[in-house]
């Protein structure tokens, strides 16, 4: 796909793949405004302030952030009727035997510990509680026995 935009583009390279590499270039140093920066023997750079006496620049890292509370609960919705397509399938199979029945929900419920695990973490992350994360979790889970047909 990559190389079709290229011929598209007209940036068609001669060497025939995709990344770019310099062969026997010296490696290039760039500089920040006020900080030199030095290499050495092992290749490594070490940044130190210009008018410092050999102190650390200790450079401020942006927290990465979790999942927001929005996200938190679309993730809840698309649990909720995710878990409803499975019960659609589950009883399906049920009616069209128990056998494929009982396979269908082996099949459901290997699926669904990894994914139950997975939302888990993202409602920690997202700020719930654990209590809060069960209950969401377990009120998701209804979902699979919302979509069962009743026997009349």
């Amino acid at each position: 796909m990559e190389k079709t935009l290229r011929v598209l583009g007209g940036e068609e390279d001669s060497a025939g793949h995709s990344h770019s590499h310099t062969h026997g270039a010296e490696p290039t140093v760039s500089k920040a405004s006020g900080t030199s920066i030095s290499v050495s023997q092992n290749g490594l750079k070490s940044r130190k302030p210009e008018n410092s006496d050999d102190k650390p620049v200790i450079e401020p890292v942006a927290a990465s952030r979790g999942p927001s509370k929005l996200s938190a609960y679309l993730n809840l919705f698309g649990d909720f009727v995710h878990n409803i397509t499975d019960g659609l399938a589950m009883a399906a199979s049920f009616y069209a035997s128990p056998l494929i029945g009982a396979t269908t929900t082996l099949a459901c419920f290997a699926h669904e510990i990894p994914h139950e695990i997975a939302d888990y973490s993202i409602l920690i992350r997202s700020g719930f509680s654990k209590r809060q994360a069960m209950g969401s979790q377990f009120f998701t889970a209804i979902g699979a026995f919302v979509s069962l047909p009743s026997k009349s």
